[in-house]
């Protein structure tokens, strides 16, 4: 699962199948990816084409050999404690953690802390990062990603020890 830190983030690659379930490796067809629902937000497509000079930071992008990907970082800061907020605070002038500069914007900054809080332990009812990929002509396709307040269970140290020593396979 992401971590809920504002920082974490997920690569989702969308393929084009032909009816068989076979990669369609000369489709370019568009994809256009979005969020819809949960703590997240789609920081970047791309589909591997070193030719490609669109711009990565919109959600649609045409697929190259069949592929194209999208980066989905988590919004929500949850896992973040009070200490470490405080010590944002006083380095991140307009970001997520600068501290709020009117009383109307106070609402926008503390909601940023409580979206996705869970208990002590992490156990929660975070809601998951739902991503949905759509093209012309296709029908479109949702992804589930799990998300978590907790550093212990969802932050690097676990993934790499949860991982350490496995085969990987990036096919």
């Amino acid at each position: 699962s992401l971590l809920l830190d504002g920082q974490d983030a997920a690569l989702v690659r969308a393929s084009i199948l032909d009816a068989a379930g076979h990669v369609k490796h000369l489709a370019s067809n568009l994809v256009t990816f979005r969020i819809v629902s949960g703590p997240g937000r789609i920081q970047g497509t791309h589909n591997g084409d070193p030719h490609a000079l669109l711009a990565s930071s919109d959600p649609t992008f045409p697929a190259y050999h069949g592929l194209v990907r999208a980066v989905v970082r988590t919004t929500s800061t949850a896992a973040i404690d009070a200490h470490q907020r405080s010590l944002l605070r006083a380095i991140d002038l307009e970001g997520p953690f600068s501290a709020p500069k009117s009383p109307s914007s106070s609402s926008s900054s503390s909601s940023l802390f409580a979206k996705g809080a869970s208990g002590a332990d992490g156990s929660s009812s975070i809601d998951p990062i739902v991503v949905e990929a759509s093209s012309p002509g296709m029908a479109p396709v949702r992804l589930s990603i799990p998300v978590s307040a907790d550093a212990a269970t969802a932050g690097v140290m676990a993934a790499a020890a949860a991982s350490a020593g496995k085969p990987v396979s990036f096919f």
